[in-house]
């Protein structure tokens, strides 16, 4: 029964558990992860969700991400979990489309479960006082249920049943509890209904997925039940002796580099590469060419003009590859208002073509091989190919690489000083009784609770 062995799992992990490594990329998540909902709180339109929850709810018991605005922990894991989801600049795991549902693997692209896993976590560890170590535990624990239980049917439940398995570990329910909250939360979960980047709902349904695998939790430890988990051999295959699951999940998450969906990123490094080595301006290119996987062709189904959506941009190959070839870089500063509405932009974008490449199919997913080749106006031909985009397992962000995303994400809300304490506070989580000398470094105010030595 996999909901049996999935409950044991959640409630029998501990700390100690945890390798070396795990622990160190757990942080790493989890910094980039606090990042992600800086640069969503930052943006003046998500104003609405902190005015919508203060007339809701006054309980200052948790911390909403940059912002003054505190709330009781449905609420703060709602927002921060919607913040997370604003810009496409959540972590991911390209394998998690490889469903342990079905006897046959079957892909289904990419997810992003730390947008939700995380907020829940904090919330939840704020509110009950909880230690670094547990935390930092919880966060293990919903990413492994996040990606291990992913498959054709991805939304639902796999991110109501992963915030539900971390509100229900830090909660400290049984296994028969852990169980019935899993199933509450898959039941309850609405998902996504409809395709509409320009959307507020596109980031709100992601603040839902916390909140309800959160209010499950407490359900279920009232004695509410709910539907089991599917039946499925194939997922126990994943335990070890010990009744661990044989791979931590959070060892294959990426950290993205760039604020764009991650089939347009191996084409941005390539461009980078190539201007930075051969010095090349956007008024030496001829034409861009540019050579994907086959399923990643919907980065190119549209040219986009002045008045485009910056949800759309960063899910545009042309706008993002016309950015890394003039500015030399894909950063916040490319999605705003005033830099989409430049028309030189748009109009480079159009020596751009992207062609599906069978020939690169099958090394996909393992590898996502991308084929840039650029023409110059003086007859030159430059092309560069890249397998392993920066940020995923073969090519990983450094910490100082983080540190700089870090630092660009939350400018806007923090000075740069307290940049500088959360990331020496995350990095110290696990000797941190409590998470008071995290959280109190990340609202607006920057209400300091305790000093991080």
């Amino acid at each position: 029964m996999v909901g049996q062995e999935l409950a044991k799992y959640i409630s029998e992990l501990s700390y100690e558990d945890l390798p070396d490594e795990v622990v160190y990329q757990s942080k790493r998540l989890l910094l980039d992860t606090i990042a992600t909902i800086f640069a969503g709180a930052g943006e003046d339109f998500t104003q609405s969700i902190s005015t919508f929850i203060s007339k809701i709810d006054n309980n200052p018991e948790c911390t909403i991400i940059g912002r003054e605005h505190k709330a009781g922990f449905l609420w703060a894991a709602f927002a921060n979990a919607a913040f997370s989801q604003v810009h496409d600049f959540n972590d991911g795991h390209r394998g998690s489309g490889i469903s342990l549902l079905s006897a046959s693997p079957i892909w289904g692209g990419c997810y992003h479960a730390a947008r939700i896993v995380v907020p829940t976590a904090l919330a939840v560890g704020e509110k009950y006082a909880l230690s670094g170590k547990e935390v930092l535990t919880a966060i293990v624990v919903g990413l492994d249920v996040a990606y291990k239980i992913r498959g054709v049917k991805h939304r639902p439940p796999a991110e109501a049943y992963s915030t539900a398995a971390v509100a229900a570990k830090l909660m400290g329910l049984n296994e028969t509890e852990i169980l019935n909250a899993t199933g509450i939360a898959g039941y309850m979960s609405s998902g996504k209904v409809g395709k509409g980047p320009s959307y507020s709902s596109d980031y709100l349904v992601h603040g839902y997925f916390a909140k309800t695998g959160i209010e499950a939790a407490m359900l279920a430890a009232e004695g509410c039940t709910g539907p089991l988990l599917y039946d499925d051999s194939v997922l126990s295959t994943r335990f070890n002796e010990k009744g661990l699951w044989k791979e931590f999940e959070v060892m294959k998450t990426y950290l993205k580099p760039y604020p764009a969906c991650r089939v347009t990123h191996g084409a941005i490094d390539a461009v980078l590469a190539l201007k930075k080595e051969k010095g090349l301006v956007a008024s030496d290119v001829e034409e861009i060419e540019i050579r994907l996987v086959t399923q990643g062709m919907y980065v190119a189904s549209e040219r986009l003009n002045t008045s485009s959506y910056y949800k759309n941009c960063q899910y545009n190959i042309y706008y993002s590859v016309a950015c890394a070839l003039i500015d030399g870089e894909v950063s916040l500063k490319q999605f705003t208002k005033e830099r989409i509405a430049d028309p030189r932009v748009h109009e480079f974008s159009r020596t751009i073509k992207v062609l599906p490449d069978e020939s690169l199919d099958v090394y996909y997913p393992d590898k996502s091989p991308v084929v840039v080749i650029i023409r110059t106006k003086d007859g030159n031909t430059y092309t560069q190919r890249v397998d392993y985009a920066k940020g995923g397992t073969q090519n990983p962000l450094t910490d100082d690489e983080l540190l700089e995303k870090f630092m660009q994400c939350s400018e806007k809300s923090i000075s740069e000083e307290r940049a500088l304490y959360i990331r020496d506070a995350v990095f110290k989580l696990d000797e941190m009784p409590d998470l008071t000398g995290l959280v109190g470094y990340m609202s607006s105010t920057g209400e300091k609770r305790d000093e991080v030595e």
